[in-house]
């Protein structure tokens, strides 16, 4: 999953089994809501994993728990109120990334690239 943008570049998405992560880095990355199962972890709905999870995710609980715990930024998952801002907020921090790149690119060489 390489992407010389990402937000949180210290995030390690294979702690995940392989069928989720790139939902889950679609979510932390770009604030785009991921399929039901992995949205049930984000709304740490236990109830809900355990009836959506399949043979491998069943599994893997520990793994998921560790990730959301370990891994995952505390304001992406967990809290209804915090989940419903992550996309503006995930947005917000690109605009700043991007703007500071700018001002980076102006100050190494004296003129906007």
């Amino acid at each position: 999953m390489e992407d010389k943008r990402k937000l949180f570049p210290n995030i390690d998405y294979e702690i995940l089994p392989s069928n989720l992560q790139h939902g889950m880095y679609i979510w932390i990355e770009h604030g785009t809501r991921p399929g039901d199962f992995l949205w049930a972890l984000i709304n740490n709905d236990f109830i809900e994993i355990c009836g959506k999870a399949d043979y491998i995710n069943q599994t893997r609980l520990m793994d998921l728990a560790n990730f959301m715990y370990n891994q995952a930024p505390g304001p992406c998952w967990h809290h209804k109120n915090l989940i419903k801002a992550w996309p503006e907020y995930v947005k917000n921090l690109k605009k700043e990334a991007l703007k500071n790149e700018d001002h980076e690119s102006t100050q190494s060489t004296g003129t906007p690239v």
